[in-house]
């Protein structure tokens, strides 16, 4: 996610920078029906929402860590609850099997 945030985002608003100024001369040259120009300022608006879907994302992204982490330390609690129980028994199984109480 770093990554994308500090290298891929800024390397992609460049290129849509340049894709404006590119558009910018081609209106000089061709004039666009409604729904091309629909369609470019969909595109050009999607760069700048972008921000918001990452910060989104990261918020999702720590809150799905800090649940499973938690999930983690449940069932390792657990297992050490287990591993307790079945070390209790095992001391207690030669009493057992040789008729000691």
């Amino acid at each position: 996610m770093t990554t994308t945030e500090v290298e891929k985002l800024p390397e992609l608003e460049q290129k849509v920078n340049l894709a404006k100024k590119q558009l910018f001369v081609l209106f000089d040259f061709a004039t666009l029906s409604p729904q091309e120009l629909r369609l470019n300022s969909s595109t050009f608006s999607w760069s700048a929402s972008i921000f918001e879907v990452v910060q989104e994302s990261k918020q999702m992204i720590e809150a799905k860590t800090k649940q499973f982490q938690e999930l983690l330390l449940f069932r390792i609690e657990r297992l050490v609850e287990d591993l307790e129980s079945f070390a209790q028994q095992v001391t207690r199984l030669p009493a057992v099997i040789w008729g000691k109480n």
